[in-house]
């Protein structure tokens, strides 16, 4: 899932740091935390991210197969799991 994102940020090249500051973020840490699951990204980060990738949330997280629906991860409310 997180992989997707990396790979649609570098495909717009655009660098951690820019995208953390798009975010508002003080640091490229935090935002680079969140690409690499060691943060949650709640769904309004993901909504941000997704129009500043010029995707849909959907595009970016939720690229499911059919058998990834049988057992869905259980998240707090409106967080995205890292896998």
């Amino acid at each position: 899932m997180l992989e997707r994102l990396k790979e649609l940020r570098e495909k717009k090249k655009i660098t951690v740091t820019q995208m953390s500051e798009m975010l508002g973020y003080k640091t490229a840490a935090a935002y680079w935390k969140k690409e690499n699951g060691m943060s949650n990204i709640n769904i309004a980060e993901a909504g941000k991210i997704a129009e500043i990738l010029g995707c849909t949330v959907d595009d970016i997280f939720f690229n499911l197969k059919c058998s990834n629906m049988e057992n869905p991860d259980k998240t707090a409310a409106g967080e995205v799991m890292a896998s």
